[in-house]
C-alpha cells in the first residue's frame, strides 16, 4: 500500500496510541492525555489479494433483490436530495435525506423524511425533520440512532455565524406529536456520514469528516457512555503531500468498521481511484497512518458495516457513480473477497444543474430481520431502496 498521509511524523512527532496507532488531534475542550509512544502499524489490505476482483463491467448483479422508490422528486418543489439514511425503530422504518430546492446549495437545505410500517414496501407522507431551507437555518444529510426506545438524527448545521462550518445538531423524535424536536448542537465542526456503532469498551463511535465544507478531513465522533448529547470528535491525522497543481482535501467521507480488537475507518478518496484506509486499536482515540488500499473506489462517499453472519460489508460506487457496488467479506474475516453489482448504468437527472450527472450515490445500510437494506440517491433527486436477503450474501 502506498502511504499518503503521515501527520504524525511531522515536526519530529512519534507515531504514538494504543496498539501502534499514530495520534489524533481531538476536537474537545477537555482534550485526552498524549498517547503512550508504540511502533507503528499498518490497516490491513480491504481486498483479499488471495481473492480475484472483476473489472467493474465483470462484476455480477445480485439477485434475489427487492428494489423500492422511496421517493421521488417533484418539479417545481425539491429537486435536490441526497445523502439518504435509514434506520429502524419500533417496528418500523424511518428514511432521511437532505433537499434543497434546485441544486446542491448550503445555505439553502432542508433535512426530511418518510416513515414505512411495512418493512420498507410503501412509503408515507414527507415528514420535516430539520430545517427551513434558509441560510439561518440549513441542513445537510445526518445520521440516524434508534437509542433506548428514542430516535435521534444528527443533522449536518451549517452554520451561518462563519461560513461554511458545519457543526452536527441533534434532534429527538416525539411519538405522540409525530414531529422533531431540537436538541441543539452536540458536536464541533462535524459531519457524520455513518450510523453510530457500538465502540469497543464501550460507548459508540461513527465516522464522518472535519467540518468545514466540502470538508477538511477525515474524523470520527465518540462517546463514552450513554448520553448521546456529548460527543467528542478526534481527527484522523491527514496530511496530503501535495504537488503543485493537487487540490486541498475535499469530502474525505468517512465510514467504519468497528470490531471488537480493531476499527477501520474507510475513507473517500479525492486524489485518486481507491479507497483510503486507517486502523485504531485503542476505540477510535488514535489512528495508524492513512493509506491508500488495494481496493478501487470512485470519488465517493461509502458505507460500512458489520452483519450478524460476521461478514464486513462495504457499499460503494466503482469505477464512476454509475456503478454501485456491494462487497464483503467472509465471516470472521478482515478482507472483503466477494462483490456485486446494486445498481448499474446511466441514471440521468431530470432537471440537470451542476452538482448532478447519472449516478446512483451516497449510499447507506441497515441490518434488519435478515435483510440489507441500502438506501442512495437516484441522479441526486430522488431516494431508491434496494433490500438484500442476507442469504445472498454468502462467500462460498
Amino acid at each position: 500500500m502506498k502511504t499518503l498521509l503521515l501527520s504524525a511524523c511531522l515536526a519530529g512527532v512519534a507515531l504514538a496510541g494504543c496498539g501502534g496507532a499514530s495520534g489524533g488531534k481531538q476536537s474537545t475542550a477537555n482534550p485526552a492525555s498524549p498517547p503512550a509512544s508504540a511502533p507503528s502499524v499498518q490497516a490491513p489490505p480491504l481486498w483479499n489479494p488471495a481473492a480475484k476482483l472483476p473489472p467493474t463491467a465483470d462484476i455480477p448483479m445480485l439477485e434475489p433483490v427487492t428494489r423500492v422508490t422511496v421517493h421521488r422528486a417533484i418539479e417545481g418543489e425539491h429537486q435536490f436530495l441526497s445523502g439518504p439514511a435509514i434506520v429502524a425503530h419500533k417496528n418500523r422504518l424511518f428514511a432521511c435525506w437532505t433537499n434543497s430546492k434546485r441544486d446542491e446549495e448550503p445555505d439553502a437545505q432542508c433535512l426530511r423524511g418518510r416513515w414505512s410500517k411495512d418493512g420498507g414496501l410503501t412509503w408515507g407522507p414527507v415528514q420535516t425533520v430539520a430545517g427551513d431551507a434558509t441560510p439561518a437555518r440549513s441542513y445537510g444529510h445526518g445520521t440516524l440512532m434508534s437509542h433506548q426506545g428514542r430516535l435521534w438524527v444528527f443533522a449536518a448545521r451549517f452554520t451561518p455565524d462563519k461560513p461554511m462550518a458545519v457543526n452536527m445538531e441533534a434532534f429527538v423524535y416525539d411519538e405522540r406529536g409525530d414531529r422533531w424536536l431540537p436538541r441543539g448542537p452536540v458536536a464541533t465542526e462535524f459531519w457524520p456520514c455513518q450510523a453510530p456503532q457500538p465502540r469497543p469498551g464501550g460507548g459508540w463511535i461513527l465516522g464522518g469528516d472535519h467540518g468545514i465544507y466540502p470538508g477538511e478531513g477525515p474524523a470520527v465522533a465518540i462517546i463514552d457512555d450513554k448520553d448521546v448529547t456529548k460527543w467528542r470528535v478526534v481527527d484522523i491525522p491527514f496530511k496530503y503531500a501535495a504537488k503543485k497543481d493537487d487540490k486541498p482535501p475535499y469530502a474525505v467521507e468517512t465510514t467504519l468498521w468497528a470490531a471488537p480488537q480493531e476499527v477501520t475507518a474507510i475513507m473517500r478518496n479525492s486524489y485518486g481511484n481507491a479507497a483510503l484506509t486507517s486502523i485504531s486499536r485503542d476505540g477510535g482515540d488514535t489512528w495508524s497512518p492513512v493509506v491508500e488500499s488495494n481496493f478501487p473506489m470512485a470519488q465517493s462517499k461509502p458505507y460500512s458495516g458489520l452483519l450478524s453472519t460476521g461478514q464486513r460489508y462495504l457499499v460503494c460506487n466503482s469505477a464512476s457513480r454509475e456503478f454501485l457496488v456491494l462487497a464483503v467479506s467472509r465471516p470472521g474475516a478482515k478482507s472483503l473477497e466477494k462483490a456485486w453489482m446494486l445498481r448499474q448504468g446511466r441514471a440521468p437527472a431530470r432537471w440537470p444543474t451542476r452538482s448532478k450527472s447519472p449516478q446512483w450515490s451516497y449510499p447507506w445500510a441497515i441490518e434488519h430481520e435478515g435483510k440489507l437494506y441500502v438506501t442512495y440517491s437516484v441522479a441526486k433527486e430522488d431516494c431508491e431502496l434496494t433490500i438484500v436477503p442476507l442469504s445472498a450474501l454468502k462467500t462460498d
